[in-house]
């Protein structure tokens, strides 16, 4: 399976998300080496999944997606980047939290 940069670092970073998040990934079909680079990996910080999400948000307008797939990432990325600020309680009012997660 060939994956772009970009790619290959949205999956790492729903794999590591995994890694401290119970059921967040229940299940992946990238490649092997991939899970076997998390699982031998230390848990990573929230901030710094928190800081891979927001790099990885700055770039989806250079990947040449379809604007029906930038849509679908920026949402995406914003659930993820959402559920990680609840992982490290950040202040967010419930009805931004539903917002942002569906």
């Amino acid at each position: 399976m060939h994956l772009s940069p970009f790619g290959k670092a949205y999956l790492l970073l729903g794999l590591r998300m995994g890694e401290i998040i119970d059921n967040y990934v229940d299940a992946c079909f990238g490649p092997e080496e991939l899970h076997q680079l998390v699982n031998n990996e230390d848990k990573m910080p929230v901030k710094a999944l928190l800081s891979h999400c927001a790099q990885l948000q700055s770039q989806i307008g250079d990947q040449g997606f379809t604007q029906d797939r930038e849509t679908y990432l920026k949402k995406t990325l914003l659930a993820m980047e959402t559920s990680l600020k609840i992982k490290n309680q950040e202040g967010m009012s419930y009805k931004e939290q539903i917002s942002n997660l569906f």
